[in-house]
């Protein structure tokens, strides 16, 4: 089943064409991963499916709502949430004031009390629970991206969007970040991912588009990706090609 329709999408930022006649779908209940060089508009399609930005042309679907060109809290409200490429926290807001005050944007209302239950298990999901009364400005770099998913979830989201939430981790850290994802989705929601962590994103994706200039150069399951010549030469490089 359809979740996200994206028709003929345009975006351009004065002379660079940032995103150019993309068409795709996210289905319920899949992990979508989006990887493609820097520059390649992957976040501008994030921000366009938030909300933040305003499409120039194209038609953006949640289920049967036309939500392109919507404000970002009325898309949040209808069931899509994000983290960001550079973490955003509340930074003088405790960790679980920053939970609780996203729940608050959630599809359904929550009274207070729930509010707070809600925070709570959020907190051990995302294995936060001993930092929780710490500011979220002295957390590690790692829990300030745990904390950004369990602000997201908060929200009681159908469809999520982590852009790269595992840039800057270690080993270590990016397999717990990649058991969280999975776990995001066992809990019903739908997940869309940009990723530069190409080990992540053949373990982790139902299937994997690309992005090159804003154009759509591929898609489909990781290994049908990560084989395809263009792929290789815009993204990959010769080197993974010959491992």
């Amino acid at each position: 089943m359809e979740l996200l329709k994206v028709e003929n999408l345009t975006k351009s930022f004065g002379g660079l064409l940032a995103i150019h006649k993309l068409s795709f779908i996210v289905k319920e209940g899949e992990i979508l991963g989006l990887i493609g060089p820097n520059g390649a508009g992957k976040t501008t399609l994030f921000n366009l499916i938030s909300g933040a930005l305003k499409p120039d042309k194209g038609r953006i679907f949640f289920g049967d709502a036309k939500i392109s060109g919507l404000r970002p809290h009325k898309i949040c409200k209808m069931g899509i949430s994000r983290t960001f490429q550079d973490v955003k926290v509340f930074p003088n807001m405790t960790v679980v004031e920053n939970i609780a005050l996203a729940a608050t944007f959630a599809r359904e209302r929550i009274p207070t009390n729930e509010a707070q239950r809600l925070a709570t298990d959020l907190l051990r999901f995302c294995g936060l629970i001993e930092v929780k009364n710490m500011l979220a400005r002295d957390l590690s770099l790692v829990n300030q991206k745990r904390l950004e998913v369990a602000r997201a979830l908060a929200t009681q989201p159908k469809l999520i969007l982590l852009d790269e939430m595992m840039a800057g981790l270690n080993p270590t850290e990016t397999l717990d970040a990649m058991r969280l994802v999975k776990a995001i989705r066992d809990r019903g929601c739908t997940v869309f991912i940009v990723e530069h962590v190409l080990r992540a994103i053949m373990n982790l994706c139902d299937r994997v588009m690309v992005l090159h200039y804003g154009e759509k150069i591929a898609e489909g399951t990781p290994e049908e990706v990560c084989s395809n010549p263009k792929v290789i030469e815009v993204y990959l490089g010769e080197k993974y090609a010959q491992n």
